[in-house]
């Protein structure tokens, strides 16, 4: 019979143990998915054997893979602190998962230049009414010792920038909008000098995911691909996922998987799959930011980006061994080389200066987000990004840059932060 191409479901799950099938369910396991394809990864040992004629001779048939790759909407698990089925997946990517049950200050990121001398921050006062992520910019307008020294604070939700604000150093200094009730205190030594810049974002409860590099943190899946009245399946399975949004579309994550191959079976497709109900957002109000550049509200703001991009890059290979099935005992995740990219408007160098950025090796905090409803919003945050290349582009008639991005690290295995909330 005949293999209808729209009559195909994905079920996922994690592993208990890596490699053992995990129990998939009707109710639990179906993605939402489109794109879906599987392959099978082979070994070919050529026997390029002598005869009496030029002929090959028959290959064998070693090591074997299986491979799944679809793609999946970037969309919430519907309320607060309940993770999508989406999660599992970024868990088999090497990403970790906490749950967030109160609100709290990110890491305060040293943005644009100078940077010296270090100032330490703290956030405090209250956050506990705090529904999305805030993102502040703190730029010191005049240079001086404490209580000389001044700065403007700026917001991503279009509050009103606060300006000459007094900096003391050990004293917190009040916000305003959405974080009212909280402040911010500066410690140093010494003289601020003028545009010496900070990014902090405030973050509402929610689910963090960071990425490992330690196996025992994240999980391996158990995938089956349905087709039409056959099924194929991956166990042990780890992968790697890129995401791919732009202004007024759904952001998408596609994932590709490799693990264990195991033959293929005939099977019906299941009749009662229960999916989630949770639609996607389109892409606006972002409140995208890179090295403070856009950090302000949406009216106006000249941080105007078309497309986003990141992939995780992570590299994944066989565990070779004489004494396992098939000459392997599994896979692992052995590299990350984390890339993405953006294409903003061009502007004048007064406004944002590109090129001695890259020129420079600059390494820039970044954020963004997905959605704006909690419960099915996703920020996509890094705390030292560097261009690594740029380009013009024509847009509609406006010089836009395509501007390729390299993810670093800043501590190690935070060189980015998914956050569901």
């Amino acid at each position: 019979m005949s293999i209808l191409t729209r009559k195909t479901l994905v079920y996922a799950e994690l592993e208990g143990s890596y490699g053992i099938a995990a129990t998939l369910s009707d109710s639990t396991s179906p993605m939402l998915v489109e794109d879906a394809d599987y392959k099978l990864d082979v070994s070919n040992i050529q026997r390029n054997l002598y005869r009496n004629d030029l002929s090959p001779s028959a290959d064998i048939i070693t090591r074997k893979m299986g491979r799944m790759s679809f793609k999946h909407e970037l969309r919430g698990g519907g309320s607060v602190g309940t993770e999508c089925r989406m999660g599992r997946l970024l868990r088999g990517c090497t990403m970790v998962a906490t749950s967030r049950g109160t609100a709290w200050w990110g890491a305060f990121l040293a943005a644009a230049q100078p940077n010296t001398p270090a100032v330490g921050w703290n956030g405090g006062g209250s956050l506990s009414t705090l529904a999305e992520p805030k993102t502040i910019h703190v730029q010191v307008t005049t240079s001086g010792a404490s209580g000389v020294a001044r700065c403007s604070i700026g917001y991503d939700d279009g509050t009103a920038t606060q300006s000459n604000v007094t900096m003391i150093s050990g004293a917190a200094m009040t916000l305003g909008g959405g974080l009212a009730a909280a402040t911010i205190t500066p410690t140093w030594s010494g003289t601020l000098a003028a545009g010496q810049a900070w990014v902090a974002t405030a973050w509402p409860p929610g689910i963090q995911y960071l990425p490992s590099s330690d196996d025992s943190d994240y999980g391996s899946l158990t995938i089956r691909m349905f087709k039409d009245g056959m099924a194929h399946l991956l166990t042990g399975a780890y992968g790697s996922f890129r995401i791919n949004a732009q202004a007024g579309q759904r952001a998408t994550v596609e994932f590709e998987f490799t693990g264990f191959y195991n033959a293929p079976t005939d099977v019906p497709l299941p009749a009662n799959p229960v999916f989630e109900t949770t639609l996607p957002q389109q892409c606006e109000l972002g409140r995208l930011h890179l090295d403070g550049f856009g950090v302000a509200g949406p009216i106006g703001n000249i941080c105007a980006v078309d497309t986003f991009s990141y992939d995780i890059g992570n590299r994944i290979d066989p565990r070779m061994s004489i004494n396992a099935a098939d000459g392997f005992t599994g896979i692992r995740v052995t590299e990350r080389s984390s890339t993405g990219g953006v294409d903003p408007e061009a502007t004048l160098v007064a406004q944002q200066d590109f090129w001695s950025k890259l020129a420079n090796g600059r390494q820039m905090p970044f954020g963004m987000r997905v959605g704006t409803a909690a419960g099915n919003m996703w920020a996509i945050h890094a705390p030292a990004v560097q261009y690594t290349g740029l380009a013009y582009k024509d847009r509609n008639g406006l010089a836009a840059l395509d501007a390729a991005l390299q993810f670093n690290r800043l501590n190690g295995d935070d060189e980015i932060l998914l956050y569901a909330c």
